[in-house]
């Protein structure tokens, strides 16, 4: 990770298309409208940029480094990475606003507004607790984590420690009591010597053979070094935990991560921890080293992160965990059509809510819904399909009555005009109905009005 010194001497400014100029510090959260905008990079030690996890193509210009990013369809966190160095800021809007998407998210089954990459939606330790969030999580930490868990592995603080042990040279300070306990276990410690340490009635003398001395020195088995041992393996065993579900060009970059705590755990502090049985911490212990020392502030900050019982989408920026969410017009088609399955009592045909399938993704004894497809020819046969140069119409939803196929055609938009569809929305469901040859259709639109029941209202 860079230094505090350096990312400080790191400028990151964003511009937007009306040409409002506004700098991301690396120490707070940053509230910027969504929209189109330029990222202005400059400073020492840039190396490679990126946004929310993806890489990026920037222009070196003089000192600078420029980037431009469509932030428009974008309401939540977003992290912009610049080289080990991140710079969080959020993207708001003027209908659901963060609050709204989050609560939106909420309504939705996980799968339907998570995704493996894409902005950010902080979580608060809740009950949402799933390969993606583990995946955002990882995908977050596991870079620091790995570099903390090598940098203790090779310098790691230790603590004095003293320790009785029997000798027959008595240097050093003598244990009395541990000393007595030694000689009532075997009294033939006791050696007859005149004059003597011990006299008897009898006259007789004796000196012990070997006394308990204390003997001062250091031990490496402090609740740091525990406590970052646990965190390797519990980062370990989370990376394990989800790789099968992740797509393969996702686990890319967390392996570089997991192969440097894998090869750091082999070093001789955590062979030791290993190979001690007590080295088990409870969650209440007090790693005294977290006080003085930033990495293992850190490794006990992830520990009680990932030891949470799960996590749940929440607005608040000040939460550690996060996961990935879609765009906010994704997630407002998904909330409308779960809506309407609940409206029209149909249930999900599939474990998660996805585009272009070819059966309906919701559907009960009266009625069928389509999410986000291309509608079967049995439903919506438009004339293009037959012509020279055939169209896919894919609508947002498709609401079918089984009994007749009669069908209506929904059109979910985020975006509007105080209440209104935008002009731009009725210019594209009119093409739906002219492509299928349906007279009525319905765009849902989301209401401008902020008061608190915004998500019910839509």
């Amino acid at each position: 990770m860079l230094d505090s010194d350096t990312k400080k001497r790191i400028k990151v400014r964003l511009v937007s298309s009306i040409g409002v100029e506004i700098e991301i510090d690396i120490e707070t959260l940053t509230v910027i409208p969504a929209g189109d905008y330029i990222i202005m990079v400059s400073g020492e030690r840039v190396g490679v940029i990126e946004i929310d996890g993806l890489p990026t193509k920037a222009t070196s210009i003089g000192q600078e480094r420029i980037l431009s990013v469509s932030l428009i369809r974008s309401v939540g966190y977003h992290v912009l990475r610049v080289g080990s160095s991140d710079f969080m800021f959020a993207t708001n809007d003027g209908k659901l606003r963060i609050e709204g998407v989050a609560e939106v998210a909420r309504a939705l089954e996980p799968e339907s507004a998570l995704g493996w990459n894409g902005q950010l939606l902080f979580a608060d330790g809740g009950s949402l607790d799933n390969a993606k969030t583990r995946f955002a999580w990882l995908w977050r930490h596991a870079p620091e984590i790995a570099t903390q868990i090598e940098s203790i592995g090779r310098s790691p603080k230790s603590k004095a420690k003293t320790k009785s042990a029997l000798s027959t040279s008595i240097r050093g300070r003598l244990d009395v009591p541990s000393t007595i306990r030694a000689i009532r276990k075997n009294y033939s410690l006791l050696q007859l010597r005149s004059p003597g340490a011990v006299s008897l009635n009898s006259g007789k003398s004796y000196t012990p053979a070997q006394a308990a001395i204390v003997r001062r020195g250091h031990t490496a088995l402090t609740p740091g070094n525990i406590s970052a041992y646990a965190l390797a393996r519990l980062t370990l065993s989370s990376f394990y935990a989800i790789k099968e579900a992740v797509p393969k060009e996702k686990l890319e970059y967390l392996r570089a991560s997991v192969r440097r705590i894998e090869r750091a755990l082999a070093f001789p502090l955590y062979r030791l921890i290993s190979l001690e049985a007590r080295a088990v911490l409870p969650s209440t212990t007090v790693v005294a080293e977290a006080l003085t020392d930033s990495r293992y502030a850190l490794v006990v900050s992830r520990l009680r992160e990932l030891r949470r019982p799960g996590w749940s989408p929440s607005a608040a920026a000040s939460g550690r965990s996060l996961a990935f969410i879609r765009y906010a017009d994704e997630i407002y088609q998904a909330f409308v059509a779960v809506s309407l399955a609940l409206a029209f009592d149909c249930v999900s045909a599939y474990d998660q809510l996805k585009s272009r399938r070819d059966r309906p993704s919701f559907e009960g004894k009266e009625f069928a819904i389509y999410y986000d497809t291309k509608p079967p020819k049995t439903l919506i046969k438009g004339w293009r399909s037959v012509s020279d140069r055939p169209d896919d119409p894919r609508p947002d939803i498709l609401l079918v009555r089984k009994a007749t196929n009669e069908v209506l055609l929904i059109d979910a938009k985020y975006r509007n005009n105080e209440n209104r569809a935008s002009v731009d929305s009725l210019y594209e469901m009119q093409y739906y109905l002219g492509a299928s040859g349906i007279r009525v259709g319905r765009v849902e639109v989301e209401p401008a009005a902020m008061e608190q029941d915004c998500v019910r209202k839509a």
